[in-house]
Order: C-alpha cells, then structure tokens, then sequence
C-alpha cells in the first residue's frame, strides 16, 4: 500500500535461524531487504543498527524492522 502511494520501503527481517525465508520473498516481491538471524534485536543490538546502515543506501522513507519475539522463551545470552 505505502509502494501504491509512492513511498520508498525497507525491511529489515529477523528470526532466530539463520535462513529467513521472509527476506527472501520480500526480495522476490521487490523490496529493499536487510536480515539479522541468529537472534533477537535485544540480543544483536548493533546487528540492527548494521542492518538499518546497509538499507539507508535504498534511501527509503520508511524502514521497517520485524522483531522476532521470542526472546523472552529463550535461555540466556539475552
């Protein structure tokens, strides 16, 4: 919808594995796509500080960025 009305989007996708099938087809489909796998936001801070750096090449309006949210399930290192 944001696309239909002009804006330039980005994504940034995460999970905890390390083959993110949402970056791929969000790439299919088009998109400007950063991933951090293997861990959360919280876990990987500067990862999506790394991954916002990378997509602002794409120059984008918007960015957005997908936590996992599972990290709370999960044993430490968090």
């Amino acid at each position: 919808m944001l696309r239909r009305q002009g804006y330039r989007v980005a994504v940034i996708t995460n999970d905890q594995g390390d083959n993110l099938v949402d970056t791929q087809r969000l790439r299919a489909e088009g998109f400007d796509t950063a991933e951090i796998g293997g861990g959360c936001f919280c876990c990987r801070f500067s990862a999506l500080i790394e991954a916002a750096e990378s997509v602002k090449r794409f120059d984008p309006d918007i960015i957005f960025a997908e936590p996992v949210g599972s990290c709370t399930t999960l044993p430490p290192p968090c």
